[in-house]
């Protein structure tokens, strides 16, 4: 390859080769998961058909169009591609690191492409789809780095800003996340709530992990399981909330459409051998064991994890190419920018002035809950819920505020209050998904005839499969479902 001598210089190149080599990872990573999401759908679909011909609740029903509809498929898959495609791409940018000051790739930079073929393989290995998961490893390399050799190839003048304002604008960029970013997973869930463009964001990842998270969850993570048991009158034990238990004289003819097959002899199909006289279940260890044992994805899901760890430093190297970019433009611009940037994180410099001041003035807490700011209401269900009587507190279950609105009925949930169920019972017609999520789940710790009734019906009727699931979770805390058949 013939040298590209501005190219060890020029930083925007190499964020914009990195950011290339991104999306082809992302995009391999994406298709890597669409054929585990199809899989999935297509056993999920068979699990909930034999729920509903046994009479059981079916909180994904079969022809739910986030399971079966190709485009949803994709939406799930994007998941990996996130992750995993996000994180390989990281991995890629230190590699090149030393070709971009070199100016060229040599022959002997190959030779880093095996150990890194071989850790991808490490964080997206699948016992389900062994030889999927080779192949995806081996090809991530090329999905990284033929994109960056081909920025590098091409020649321009190159541009170099005063690394005085570049550092500057790096600083007023990454100021801000290292000060007031410090929020917990509600905190960002919540904030997201606020905002149009993040809402639809949250929204969409919620509808679309339906699938996905099927791919990565053990056994007893899900929320329905269909347990295959060859024919045996031997006692089966405890029966956890959504299992449908389905004795068999050839139970292997189910495993494909069951999440476990066991019984108490050697079977020609993968399954869980259980060899003492005890109740087959007992201890719940089918399901204990078959999460231990059958977890065929696990590998995957640490890789997941791992990349969610990894996200912040992607998001910090996004802003200091962002620095770059705006130290190249003239000076009345980029103070405007940054001027808007900064502007963009009032909201939460102003919650962690909020909070510091309930901290060390407790007495305001009282001003704070009758306050017409909303970000007053809501820093007073963070750090004083007690403080709240249970007239304020249904109030707040009826605030303009979606986050105001959701903490309060997490609140309600955690008293554990009969009085309160009729506020739940209202937020359950919310129209936000995580409202309602967050009054099942409230429901569901203080039970009850009207709570089990009301939570029987959001499993039946809402139209987002992530509240069913939520309602049939709650329900499983009242009155638990699960059933014995024979096949």
């Amino acid at each position: 390859m013939p040298p590209a001598p501005d190219a060890s210089r020029d930083v925007s190149r190499f964020f914009q080769a990195c950011t290339l080599g991104m999306v082809g990872t992302t995009s391999l990573l994406s298709l890597y998961g669409y054929l585990f999401v199809r899989s999935h759908a297509l056993k999920l679909q068979q699990e909930m058909q034999l729920f509903a011909a046994h009479g059981m609740t079916t909180v994904i029903r079969p022809d739910d169009a986030y399971l079966t509809a190709a485009r949803h498929q994709l939406g799930n898959a994007l998941l990996f591609g996130c992750t995993l495609g996000v994180l390989f791409a990281l991995m890629g940018s230190l590699l090149a690191l030393r070709p971009w000051f070199r100016g060229r790739f040599r022959r002997g930079d190959l030779i880093w492409l095996v150990p890194y073929g071989a850790v991808c393989l490490c964080l997206c290995y699948s016992r389900e789809m062994p030889a999927l998961a080779l192949s995806c490893a081996a090809l991530t390399p090329g999905a990284f780095f033929l994109p960056f050799a081909g920025v590098m190839r091409r020649r321009r003048e190159r541009v170099c800003p005063s690394l005085k304002r570049w550092g500057f604008c790096v600083l007023v960029l990454v100021l801000p996340v290292l000060t007031l970013s410090s929020s917990s997973f509600i905190q960002i869930r919540d904030g997201m709530l606020m905002l149009p463009g993040l809402r639809e964001v949250s929204t969409f990842y919620y509808q679309h992990t339906l699938i996905a998270a099927d791919v990565i969850k053990p056994l007893a993570q899900r929320s329905q399981n269909v347990i295959a048991l060859a024919h045996s009158r031997a006692r089966i034990g405890p029966r956890p909330h959504g299992t449908l238990w389905i004795r068999s004289v050839d139970p292997c003819r189910l495993a494909g459409s069951s999440s476990l097959v066991a019984g108490t002899q050697d079977l020609p199909c993968t399954a869980l051998r259980v060899e003492d006289a005890s109740p087959l279940n007992a201890q719940n260890r089918i399901i204990t064991a078959g999460s231990r044992l059958f977890d065929r994805n696990r590998p995957m899901r640490r890789g997941i994890g791992t990349a969610l760890k990894a996200l912040p430093l992607v998001g910090l190297l996004a802003l200091v190419w962002l620095g770059f970019a705006l130290a190249g433009r003239g000076l009345t611009l980029t103070t405007l920018l940054l001027g808007i940037y900064l502007a963009g994180w009032l909201p939460a410099g102003y919650q962690v002035f909020l909070i510091h001041q309930l901290q060390t003035h407790p007495e305001k807490v009282h001003a704070y809950v009758l306050s017409e700011h909303e970000a007053q209401r809501y820093v007073t269900l963070l750090s004083a819920p007690d403080e709240l009587s249970a007239r304020e507190l249904e109030r707040y279950a009826r605030d303009q505020s979606p986050r105001v609105r959701l903490n309060a009925l997490i609140v309600a949930g955690q008293r554990g209050e009969a009085s309160l169920v009729p506020l739940l019972l209202d937020a359950l017609e919310d129209a936000n998904m995580n409202v309602r999520t967050k009054a099942c789940w409230a429901l569901g710790r203080i039970g009850g005839g009207e709570a089990l009734a009301a939570l029987t019906g959001v499993v039946h009727d809402d139209d987002c499969w992530y509240v069913r699931e939520y309602a049939y979770r709650a329900l499983g805390r009242i009155q638990p479902e699960s059933k014995v058949v024979w096949d």
